[in-house]
Protein backbone atom coordinates (compact mmCIF):
# COMPACT_ATOMS: atom_id res chain seq x y z
CA UNK A 1 0.00 0.00 0.00
CA UNK A 2 2.85 2.40 0.77
CA UNK A 3 4.27 1.71 -2.68
CA UNK A 4 0.87 2.57 -4.16
CA UNK A 5 0.77 5.88 -2.29
CA UNK A 6 4.24 6.73 -3.60
CA UNK A 7 3.09 5.84 -7.13
CA UNK A 8 0.37 8.50 -6.89
CA UNK A 9 3.18 11.08 -7.04
CA UNK A 10 5.53 9.26 -9.42
CA UNK A 11 4.45 7.39 -12.56
CA UNK A 12 3.17 3.90 -11.94
CA UNK A 13 0.03 1.79 -11.64
CA UNK A 14 -1.08 3.10 -8.22
CA UNK A 15 -4.69 2.18 -8.98
CA UNK A 16 -3.63 -1.49 -8.92
CA UNK A 17 -1.20 -1.43 -6.00
CA UNK A 18 -3.35 0.42 -3.44
CA UNK A 19 -6.33 -2.02 -3.57
CA UNK A 20 -3.93 -4.97 -3.44
CA UNK A 21 -2.27 -3.53 -0.35
CA UNK A 22 -5.63 -2.87 1.30
CA UNK A 23 -6.70 -6.44 0.58
CA UNK A 24 -3.60 -7.79 2.29
CA UNK A 25 -3.97 -5.45 5.26
CA UNK A 26 -7.70 -6.22 5.42
CA UNK A 27 -6.92 -9.75 6.51
CA UNK A 28 -5.39 -8.35 9.72
CA UNK A 29 -6.87 -4.91 10.39
CA UNK A 30 -10.52 -3.86 10.59
CA UNK A 31 -9.84 -0.29 9.37
CA UNK A 32 -8.24 -1.64 6.17
CA UNK A 33 -11.13 -4.04 5.64
CA UNK A 34 -13.60 -1.16 5.87
CA UNK A 35 -11.57 0.96 3.40
CA UNK A 36 -11.42 -1.95 0.99
CA UNK A 37 -15.24 -2.29 1.00
CA UNK A 38 -15.70 1.31 -0.22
Amino acid sequence: MIIGIIMIIVPGPAYLIIPAGLSILGTEYLWARELNKK
